[in-house]
């Protein structure tokens, strides 16, 4: 009989392992070709685009026209389907409203809306509202031709509110002729295809009163404050700031008195009375 041999139980674990240990794999791990810092990147894929990345990326398809074939046909589409410059999409218009609510820590939100809109009306409406419910900011929908701004409704339960109107055509002009905006809550008016000249001609707007006009100009949406001196006396405009969906922004934040500390020459009328 013969001396039975020793019998290891090896895991194929334990012999990988070991070499491992060993060096003697022939798949090593490869260097990164770049490093990565998390902290400093960001997530610009997750933005919406903007007509002047459209507008680069067409001029490069121009140039690689075989590769990139299909992708022109795309951003053509795109660019077609895709609001006007100058028009406010749900998104960007959803977003700008947040920014002014931070910015003036107001409350809760009200969205006026006349017939004469750029957009497919009740989609566009409806559209910034899921946007604002998103974010967890109350706001409610009112044709502006209906609303009435001394009604207790319409104020918060707490912080002052702000009064979002959506469209800028002569339907709007005209339901500010005959109620003009008061002064107290802050009003943010988006200006498409038309002029302010046009939307305020003839709209009494208070000298305390707090009215931002954005205006789309390119990639960046500038913020006009405008008011009147007195009723009846020319319509006076001012850069508040310019915003971008890049939350780049530069906004005043200076007293609303120390911005209009000019009243252009106005005469008041004063009355003394001698009580000797």
């Amino acid at each position: 009989m013969t001396k039975a041999s020793v019998h290891y139980n090896v895991s194929p674990n334990e012999i990988a392992h070991q070499l491992l240990l060993n060096g003697k794999v022939k798949c090593r791990a490869r260097p990164p070709k770049f490093l990565r810092n998390i902290e400093d990147e960001t997530c610009e894929i997750s933005k919406p685009f903007v007509f002047g990345e459209l507008e680069n990326a067409i001029k490069i398809c121009l140039v690689m026209s075989r590769v990139c074939t299909s992708l022109l046909l795309l951003l053509a589409a795109v660019r077609r389907l895709s609001a006007d410059p100058g028009i406010f999409s749900e998104y960007s218009a959803a977003s700008l409203v947040t920014d002014i609510q931070n910015h003036y820590s107001t409350g809760c939100i009200f969205l006026l809306y006349s017939n004469d809109m750029q957009h497919d009306l009740g989609r566009f409406v409806v559209s910034v509202e899921k946007y604002l419910s998103r974010r967890d900011i109350p706001s409610i929908a009112v044709p502006l031709e209906a609303f009435n701004y001394s009604r207790s409704w319409a104020q918060c339960l707490r912080n002052g509110p702000l009064y979002v109107i959506l469209s800028s055509g002569k339907s709007t002009s005209r339901a500010l002729q005959q109620r003009p905006p008061i002064a107290g809550p802050v009003w943010l008016l988006l200006l498409e295809r038309t002029t302010i000249e046009e939307v305020f001609r003839g709209v009494s707007v208070p000298f305390n009163c707090e009215l931002l006009v954005a205006e789309r100009k390119g990639p960046s949406v500038h913020l006009t404050e405008v008011y009147r001196v007195a009723e009846g006396q020319p319509l006076t405009r001012k850069l508040y700031g310019k915003w971008s969906m890049r939350r780049v922004y530069n906004m005043k934040y200076s007293d609303l008195y120390d911005r209009r500390n000019n009243l252009g020459g106005h005469i008041f009328k004063a009355a003394v009375i001698n009580d000797t």
